[in-house]
């Protein structure tokens, strides 16, 4: 017997959007010389489910602007975004394994809006920079999930 669309229903709200910390500095020579092609994103993510018994996710979304020539990156900015998962044990399983096992298509989904609130941000503070008319990149957040490390999500 196939269970019912209500009963396989999970609830997602987002409970709290915080920028948790950003930095910007960009030397004199890239200011009057930046060329957009030496410019490199690096992406991080970090994910806490200490809360999973009140059915609590936190991620730490983060972006470096990286530039060629330039040790220290330019821009650094880290989100934390909190989630209500109901039920979470439909998405995030603990076992005795060292990870969790998340369902295949959640982590990709709240990740990207990890990147989009992380976009926002950005944008909104590099106007009238050079950095203005460099947004984060669209991307797939599974595709990028996988170049992090995190292929060996298992499905639930």
């Amino acid at each position: 017997m196939s269970k019912s669309k209500k009963e396989d229903q999970v609830n997602i709200t987002l409970l709290s959007l915080r920028e948790q910390s950003y930095s910007f500095d960009l030397p004199e020579k890239v200011k009057t010389e930046f060329e957009q092609s030496r410019l490199q994103f690096k992406f991080g993510l970090r994910i806490n489910i200490t809360q999973y018994k009140d059915n609590i996710l936190s991620l730490l979304c983060s972006v470096a602007y990286e530039y060629e020539g330039c040790e220290k990156a330019l821009l650094e900015c880290t989100v934390r975004l909190q989630f209500l998962i109901e039920p979470i044990e439909r998405v995030i399983i603990l076992s005795n394994k060292k990870e969790p096992q998340i369902e295949d298509d959640f982590l990709p989904r709240i990740y990207g809006f990890g990147i989009g609130t992380l976009r926002g941000v950005v944008m909104s503070k590099t106007v009238g920079t050079v950095l203005q008319d460099s947004p984060i990149p669209l991307f797939d957040p599974r595709e990028a999930l996988i170049v992090m490390g995190f292929e060996s999500v298992d499905k639930v």
